[in-house]
């Protein structure tokens, strides 16, 4: 054999025994390799609500138990333990989840926490209410109820029970759900008094009521020189004089006037011609 041919072959003989070595220190490395990843590029969390969020761990062959250490960035806005996230306050951070003794082997994603939502159920019992908040978070109280509206009716108030037992609400100030029931009430009417004083004067008179107030007393009017003698339903003083009003209606009350008469005794009088003492009694009437 050649000397190029005795070095052509040594040559392949120690290529193929550094491939045998390779292949045999391959066969014997260890398969430890360990990925760890989410199954979301981010998630967002309520404050105050909890929900799970496990790692999936995809580990070699030859790993044996692999234990996950779990933290957040900030876990003012959310915390991380045990594959549960809590949120915490309105924000953005960062969880990651690493491998015990493998620092170099973690994952981490974002979390958003946004602020908790509360709803508002109205119960409207007929009427009709548009553009209302039915949704509401804790920062936007206390937040004041609308205003519902009832053909016929007049709205009554915000009750928080169905029977209207309690006292009517008017503002939202807790974060909770609510729910609110409508009460309403027959429109209130209110009737006039229209007063004929026939010359008299009558100070503050009351010219409308409502039927709640009945039975009313009317006042008295005044006149110089003369006397009151009542109210009456007719210009001609027909009938029997008002003292009070006793149905719901509108009334034109009409006065009745009496000249006042004034009686005056003089017990002593003398006679101016003669100066004899005599009684004279006398009227003079209101004119």
């Amino acid at each position: 054999m050649s000397l190029t041919k005795k070095s052509l072959f040594k040559n392949l003989l120690a290529l193929v025994v550094l491939m045998l070595v390779m292949v045999a220190v391959a066969g014997c490395r260890k398969d430890d390799k360990i990925e760890l990843s989410f199954a979301k590029n981010s998630y967002e969390v309520t404050v105050g609500e909890e929900i799970e969020v496990t790692p999936t761990v995809k580990k070699g062959k030859d790993v044996g138990e692999v234990k996950l250490v779990y933290s957040s960035e900030n876990p003012n806005i959310a915390t991380y333990v045990d594959g549960k996230v809590t949120g915490v306050a309105v924000g953005e951070t960062k969880i990651k989840v690493a491998v015990e003794g493998r620092p170099e082997v973690y994952k981490e994603v974002k979390v958003t926490v946004v602020a908790r939502e509360y709803t508002i159920t109205y119960k409207l019992n007929g009427g009709t209410l548009t553009n209302a908040l039915e949704k509401f978070t804790e920062d936007q109280l206390p937040l004041t109820l609308p205003t519902p509206t009832r053909e016929g009716y007049v709205f009554a108030g915000w009750y928080l029970t169905s029977d209207f037992s309690g006292n009517a609400v008017t503002q939202i100030t807790e974060a909770k759900n609510i729910t609110v029931y409508a009460k309403w009430a027959e429109p209130v009417v209110e009737y006039t008094i229209t007063y004929e004083l026939n010359e008299g004067t009558l100070e503050n008179p009351k010219t409308k009521f409502t039927a709640s107030e009945l039975p009313l007393t009317l006042a008295t009017p005044t006149k110089e020189g003369y006397t009151f003698a009542g109210w009456y339903l007719t210009d001609d003083f027909s009938g029997d004089p008002v003292v009070e009003l006793t149905e719901a209606k509108n009334y034109t009350l009409y006065a009745k006037w009496e000249e006042a008469v004034t009686y005056l005794t003089v017990l002593e009088a003398r006679n101016a011609q003669n100066n004899e003492v005599v009684e004279v009694r006398g009227i003079v009437t209101g004119k």
